[in-house]
């Protein structure tokens, strides 16, 4: 199967400046904090209502994690996979997986934010058998 590319045809490429806190803020029309991460590529807003609720379903482990319809995963790109592995280990974040082989050229780590959403970091070309 073919990987998608974006608008370019370029594909994904690393980020070489890495996304940021841009700024953290109260939506009050819809009862909400918010927090704008940016970079060069990428603007991601996170929204937070304080009448939140928590549906199990949407962060159930790996392979289950796939079967709910609606909330997925993040995945970034990376050049060291090793090195936002080992940053993820000595910060403490929840690993659900280290450096995987995928096959096809890809290994990936994935973890856990603190509301349960798997974010996964995908470094492509580092396969032992792909």
């Amino acid at each position: 199967m073919e990987r998608p590319t974006g608008s370019s045809g370029a594909g994904c490429r690393p980020f070489r400046d890495p996304p940021h806190l841009k700024s953290h803020s109260r939506f009050d029309a819809i009862g909400a904090d918010v927090a704008f991460v940016q970079g060069p590529d990428l603007r991601l807003e996170l929204l937070q209502p304080a009448d939140g609720f928590w549906v199990p379903e949407l962060t159930a482990e790996p392979p289950a994690h796939i079967r709910p319809i609606g909330n997925k995963a993040l995945v970034f790109p990376a050049e060291d996979l090793g090195s936002v592995t080992q940053t993820f280990r000595e910060l403490g974040v929840t690993i659900v997986w280290e450096q995987l082989d995928l096959g096809e050229g890809s290994i990936s780590t994935a973890i856990r934010d603190h509301d349960g959403n798997l974010i996964n970091v995908l470094q492509e070309g580092a396969s032992p058998i792909g």
